[in-house]
Parts: structure tokens; C-alpha cells; sequence
């Protein structure tokens, strides 16, 4: 190359974000975005910056070549309508069924650290049900058995849970835990009962 390169339009923008910890910084941003967008605070906010962190750095690792500007969009980008969908989703699953399923595993389980941890796994499928299409697919199938089977369920929530952990954990990818596969049993339990199904 023969040309150098040339800083004569250079310029340093000032920025008061954490660089060595930029997370806390882009939290603190979600929450003034979620603000802006909706009028009232977001109820998880760390499921909802991973919601979006994960949907973009899912989209801009990848690699390979789109030769149409659809591929590019399906591929490498949000478009709006997408995005309103996981901020809708978001809302409407952080509110009744999320709720509902707290008191559920708070209702079921007396163990301290079940109820962690179970508590926690609520928290990331809640997030992947939005991402994860064979997860979502698995749901549908839980719900479908649900609703063509209500009468078998006139049992204890601890009874009803094992019971579709056991029919339906072979559905489950291998990453799910027990505690996952039982948050989105428990999940969906709250959404019949809440009335949502």
C-alpha cells in the first residue's frame, strides 16, 4: 500500500462508561432505555440486558456471507418488529406467570436451596423460551398434554411437576438441568392456573 494513513480528522470523544467493567454501565442504560420505551421500570432487568446481549452477540457472530439483503436481516439484524416482540415478551412474561411461579416453587418447596435454585432456573428459561425454538417447542408439547389431560392433574404441584419432568425430560436438551426442566414445568402450571392458557 502506498498511501499512509492519515489522522488529520481524528477526533477523541469523552465517554463517562466504565471500560473495564461496561456491563454495570449498560445495565444502568437498559433500565433508562426500558424506561423511555415502556413508561415504568423493567421487573428483571439482568434477564432482560442477557435477553439482549445474547439476541446480539447471537447476530453478530455470524460469519458467513449473505449475499441478499432478507439473509442480511434474518441473519445479522434486528429489525423493529423483533425487537418490540422481545420487549413485549418480556413484560408479559415478567409479569402474572413469573409471579405466579415464584409462589408456586415458594408454596411447594421447603428447602431453602431448592427454591434457589429453582428460582434461578425460572430466570434463564423465562429467557430462553423467547431465543430457544426446540425449548419453546417442548412447552407447546407440555401445554398440549396438559390441556388434553386436566383431570390427571388434580394433584399436589411437587406431584404434578415430577410427574412432566419424567414424561417429558427426554425433550429437553442436554444443557437443561433438573431444576431448568422443573422451572418450565412449574412455569407453565402457573399459566394454567393464572388463567393464561
Amino acid at each position: 500500500m502506498d498511501s499512509d494513513v492519515v489522522l488529520k480528522d481524528t477526533y477523541y470523544i469523552y465517554t463517562s462508561m466504565d471500560l473495564f467493567n461496561p456491563q454495570n454501565s449498560l445495565l444502568g442504560q437498559t433500565v433508562n432505555f426500558f424506561v423511555e420505551l415502556t413508561g415504568k421500570e423493567p421487573i428483571k432487568v439482568k434477564a432482560l440486558y442477557r435477553l439482549l446481549v445474547d439476541t446480539i452477540t447471537l447476530k453478530s457472530n455470524y460469519e458467513l456471507e449473505c449475499k441478499e439483503y432478507k439473509e442480511v436481516i434474518e441473519k445479522k439484524g434486528i429489525t423493529r418488529t423483533e425487537f418490540d416482540n422481545m420487549i413485549q415478551k418480556h413484560i408479559d412474561i415478567s409479569d402474572a406467570a413469573v409471579v405466579g411461579a415464584k409462589a408456586l416453587i415458594d408454596d411447594t418447596y421447603p428447602l431453602f436451596s431448592d427454591r434457589v435454585k429453582i428460582k434461578n432456573a425460572l430466570t434463564q428459561i423465562v429467557q430462553d423460551l423467547i431465543l430457544n425454538k426446540a425449548l419453546r417447542k417442548t412447552q407447546d408439547q407440555i401445554i398440549q398434554y396438559i390441556s388434553q389431560h386436566l383431570e390427571e392433574f388434580d394433584k399436589t404441584i411437587a406431584e404434578n411437576v415430577k410427574f412432566l419432568v419424567k414424561h417429558f425430560g427426554s425433550l429437553f436438551s442436554i444443557e437443561y438441568s433438573i431444576y431448568d426442566k422443573q422451572a418450565l414445568c412449574i412455569l407453565i402450571l402457573a399459566k394454567f392456573q393464572e388463567g393464561l392458557l
